[in-house]
């Protein structure tokens, strides 16, 4: 029930803060805050969670493995997160793991991460998106993440694993709108 409060509550926050203070959720190239080579620190905090709290790796686990690795080989020049965002991180976590539990995941999961992974891979290597299909290459770590948090939920259906992957889509929206509306003053 406390999880459930907690993702609507994120997904209301989250919508109302990008149309009347969209600084609060604004993050990667922004002035101030803490450098996104911190999201390392979200997966090992996972990874010894989930180990500490269920004794065993989870399906879950090589997710979070893998992100932790890449947190590690792909670093940010610039890109920044609010503090509220880093804090933010912990507390996903903390709460998807408590649910998904040690529930065995399709080889779908699996898929769709090497592809994030792949996704990841292309995104660092680039230095610019000139062209209109790179920049379509640029979100697709977001849309793999949807479809990432969409499987999981497939796999558990219950109303937890559902408003995790409405928070995932919401994030998602919201932050290529917000970068799209950027790249639009920019032109201006």
């Amino acid at each position: 029930m406390l999880i459930n409060l907690f993702f609507c509550f994120t997904i209301v926050f989250i919508l109302a803060a990008s149309k009347y203070y969209p600084r609060i959720i604004i993050h990667g190239k922004i002035k101030e805050g803490i450098s996104k080579n911190y999201f390392v620190y979200f997966y090992l905090y996972g990874l010894i969670f989930s180990y500490v709290f269920y004794k065993e790796c989870t399906d879950y686990s090589t997710l979070l493995l893998r992100r932790f690795i890449e947190s590690i080989i792909f670093k940010y020049k610039s890109s920044k997160m609010n503090v509220l965002q880093f804090t933010y991180g912990f507390i996903f976590y903390t709460l998807t793991i408590l649910e998904i539990k040690k529930r065995k995941m399709s080889k779908y999961f699996y898929i769709l991460n090497f592809l994030q992974f792949l996704s990841h891979l292309y995104i660092f290597n680039q230095k610019r998106f000139r062209y209109k299909f790179n920049r379509i290459l640029k979100y697709s770590h977001y849309f793999l993440e949807c479809l990432i948090y969409l499987e999981i939920f497939n796999k558990i259906k219950n109303i937890e694993s559902f408003l995790v992957f409405i928070y995932v889509i919401t994030f998602t929206f919201v932050t290529i709108s917000q970068r799209n509306k950027k790249i639009c003053l920019k032109k201006q």
